[in-house]
């Protein structure tokens, strides 16, 4: 049996208050970004000389073409669609996504062949093509930390 308290509101400190500005900062460097402007979109040194994710993740590169061109482009039966966004999450990446599609044709549950979706994969890893996008993989420190 589960047993729930209301828990305490949110305190405003300066961890919080930092949060919020980097957030909002970001977002601006996106919009600026959007808009055109030459860099350096930010007067904030460590925004200016380092990449971050986009405070909405639905924005960025990956994300609209998974909208786009994945979610939203073939039949929009549940079964489909989710086929489509398991496929393509596996990878993250656009140039495997289109790969399949060239090799395949529409990436379909109802259609779904085991080996030839291997065959194509396989043979672009074999032939160095990177099939995997890094979005997910979180480095170890070792670079920056020695072990």
């Amino acid at each position: 049996m589960f047993t729930f308290r209301k828990l305490a509101l949110p305190r405003a400190s300066v961890v919080f208050k930092t949060l919020w500005r980097f957030a909002a900062e970001r977002q601006e460097v996106f919009f600026r970004r959007l808009q055109g402007e030459p860099p350096p979109w930010t007067a904030d040194a460590v925004m200016a000389n380092y990449r971050f994710t986009n405070a909405y993740r639905v924005l960025d590169r990956v994300s609209q073409f998974l909208l786009a061109r994945v979610i939203y482009h073939g039949p929009q039966l549940p079964e489909e669609v989710f086929f489509r966004i398991m496929v393509f999450k596996i990878f993250n990446r656009i140039d495997t996504w289109e790969l399949l599609v060239r090799q395949v044709g529409e990436v379909s549950w109802r259609a779904y062949d085991f080996v030839q979706y291997d065959h194509t994969l396989t043979e672009a890893s074999d032939t160095g093509s990177r099939i995997f996008s890094a979005a997910y993989i979180m480095p170890s420190g070792k670079s920056i930390f020695g072990d």
